[in-house]
């Protein structure tokens, strides 16, 4: 699995403001970052992936519009449209 930048940044930003100055972060070894690194990623993997409406998770941007398009979100359906005026 990649680590995207944002997951790395994230990661060190925990570090500065969680971490000790030993390197352990809640009790988790510093040889342990990469592992934190992943964590991160998995989590904004999911966060990111899901519908901004009903939550539903693990979507591919496709997914997430034929979801969205197609009918399948009861939330998103109930969302007040109104028209533009330019």
């Amino acid at each position: 699995m990649a680590i995207s930048k944002r997951a790395i940044d994230l990661t060190d930003g925990i570090y500065v403001a969680y971490g000790s100055g030993s390197g352990y972060l809640f009790g988790i070894q510093p040889d342990k970052k990469e592992a934190v690194k992943a964590v991160v990623q998995v989590i904004l993997d999911r966060v990111e992936n899901a519908c901004p409406f009903c939550g539903v998770p693990d979507f591919d941007k496709p997914g997430l519009k034929s979801h969205l398009e197609h009918g399948d979100c009861e939330e998103y359906n109930n969302t007040e449209t109104i028209e533009r005026v330019f």
